[in-house]
């Protein structure tokens, strides 16, 4: 009964952070450098997980958009604290060709990438949810990792500012 308590409890946190998390959302904050900043400070506090940004040349993104990549750097964010076992992240972003990289980089215990699938079918909904929302942005979502080397989590879309139903 306390193990089951406990878990709960447990649960019950991780809840409370995702929700301070996804909070975030609704920021009035209106560049991406500002938002990302706000969720490394909720990252740091609700996690323990310290996070650098690093972003240069962002493109002007609608407040849809805005949202929706911050949504994205929560998740993946929140991956790293559950699973990687580190206490640091680092997102790094840069503009190229009119092409946008977003990353969020952990040095952390990282997974063998022959399991991929296997995470994706066994009910881990986490990454199912990053992918769409890379879908939904009109970019691209991939994963790299290898065991003992961390996992690095890249955005890749157009720079085009286009407004979300």
């Amino acid at each position: 009964e306390i193990v089951a308590n406990t878990i709960q409890d447990a649960r019950h946190t991780l809840h409370e952070s995702r929700t301070t998390l996804t909070d975030l959302r609704a920021t009035t904050e209106e560049s991406l450098p500002a938002r990302l900043q706000l969720v490394s400070q909720a990252v740091d506090k609700n996690y323990h997980l310290k996070v650098d940004v690093h972003l240069n040349q962002v493109p002007d993104y609608s407040p849809g958009q805005l949202t929706e990549i911050t949504r994205i750097v929560t998740e993946a964010l929140a991956n790293v604290a559950k699973h990687a076992q580190t206490d640091q992240a680092l997102i790094q972003g840069d503009c190229h060709d009119q092409i946008f990289k977003l990353k969020v980089i952990d040095f952390g215990r990282g997974f063998d990438m022959k399991n991929f699938a296997k995470y994706k079918k066994a009910g881990h909904f986490g990454l199912q949810g990053l992918q769409e929302r890379a879908d939904r942005l009109g970019g691209v979502l991939t994963v790299i990792s290898a065991e003992d080397e961390g996992t690095t989590v890249t955005l890749t879309l157009p720079t085009t500012r286009k407004e979300l139903a």
